[in-house]
């Protein structure tokens, strides 16, 4: 029975809440000695003045929103389309405990190893793919190893929760409270929103850099808009990231399709996750490249992708990444539109990681 639980928040307590044992704790701050050449202003920095509390207090109002070890595949991928999510803290049924975490990069890690050679699924396809509808998420938690469950206390710094999320594989923190009760859950994309909505806490030329001053991820992944949309799933497990540019035949950038994007294949009835899986990743997201394409759906929406080019400043990226509600935008070169480097939430926290220092 898939549960979401709406008790928690920033005032609610629950002293029998228990988490994963493998639960690690970062303080960066804790015990630092401030050498007295250190100015007030580094002091005063509202990457060491703001608390984590003040984070979580001035999100929306946490809900919990969990499932339970023995929910199948497609149990968790309705309740992640539901509720706009990509993660969810794993319950061992009828008790309090969470085990885990779930998101999406274990499900296409499932998908990679399930179909490991997609052109035999023409003879066996819907057997196997019932079986990944209906296989219980318990024994699939972290298969991707990368979502580690991580905490962070809710008195340590915005400075601590910025060094958290900069780490590999670190996307989201569960902040805890002087009880040990959880009491929010602080994603890469949401502390780079409530960064984004206190803008005027922080020096402005923060935000002003240029991308060209500072690291972001050259290398761009792409698929062919032509190739099936379990393609992608694989490709972004072999890659190891969790997004990839789709690009026509002439390399130029199209659309984008990401480990999300596994919300929108119908897990049940079998036939239309054969149908979903193995259609061209163009008709998945409904690609319009031609004239005629773009007359014939003009009513229909599209997946656009949103890029920017290498003059464009932090801001500039960041209000798009909210404007869209994305994770990340593509570096384009100015003549051809061809991609040439991504921005992700990553790559957003760790810039502001350094500039906590």
């Amino acid at each position: 029975m898939l549960s979401q639980e709406k008790s928690f928040g920033t005032s609610s307590v629950n002293p029998s809440q228990q988490f994963p044992q493998s639960s690690l704790k970062v303080s960066k701050t804790e015990g630092k000695q401030f050498s007295s050449n250190e100015s007030d202003s580094q002091l005063n920095s509202p990457f060491i003045t703001i608390k984590v509390k003040d984070v979580v207090n001035d999100m929306p109002n946490f809900d919990l929103i969990y499932v339970n070890e023995n929910d199948t595949v497609a149990d968790v991928l309705n309740v992640f389309k539901k509720n706009n999510i990509v993660s969810a803290p794993v319950k061992k049924p009828d008790e309090n405990v969470f085990t885990g975490i779930i998101d999406m990069l274990d499900l296409v890690t499932f998908v990679d190893t399930k179909f490991a050679i997609p052109r035999d699924l023409a003879r066996d396809s819907y057997d196997q793919m019932e079986q990944f509808a209906k296989h219980p998420i318990g024994t699939l938690m972290q298969i991707s190893n990368r979502n580690k469950w991580l905490e962070v206390s809710f008195d340590e710094t915005l400075s601590d929760l910025f060094e958290i999320l900069s780490n590999s594989n670190s996307h989201r923190v569960a902040v805890i409270n002087e009880a040990a009760d959880l009491v929010g859950l602080v994603t890469q994309y949401g502390l780079l929103e409530w960064v984004n909505s206190h803008k005027h806490l922080f020096p402005r030329d923060i935000f002003m850099e240029t991308l060209g001053n500072f690291e972001w991820t050259k290398e761009v992944k792409s698929i062919d808009m032509n190739k099936f949309v379990i393609d992608a799933f694989k490709e972004i497990w072999d890659q190891e990231v969790s997004g990839l540019a789709v690009v026509d035949d002439k390399g130029k950038l199209v659309s984008n399709i990401s480990a999300s994007d596994l919300t929108r294949v119908r897990a049940l009835p079998v036939g239309e996750l054969v149908h979903d899986l193995y259609q061209p990743i163009k008709q998945f997201l409904n690609l319009k490249t031609t004239l005629q394409e773009k007359i014939m759906k003009a009513d229909q929406p599209s997946a656009v992708p949103i890029y920017v080019t290498s003059d464009a400043s932090v801001e500039e990226v960041l209000n798009l990444m909210m404007l869209h509600r994305i994770h990340r935008v593509f570096v384009v070169d100015k003549v051809n539109q061809n991609p040439n480097g991504i921005i992700s939430c990553s790559d957003l926290i760790r810039y502001f990681n350094q500039q906590c220092s």
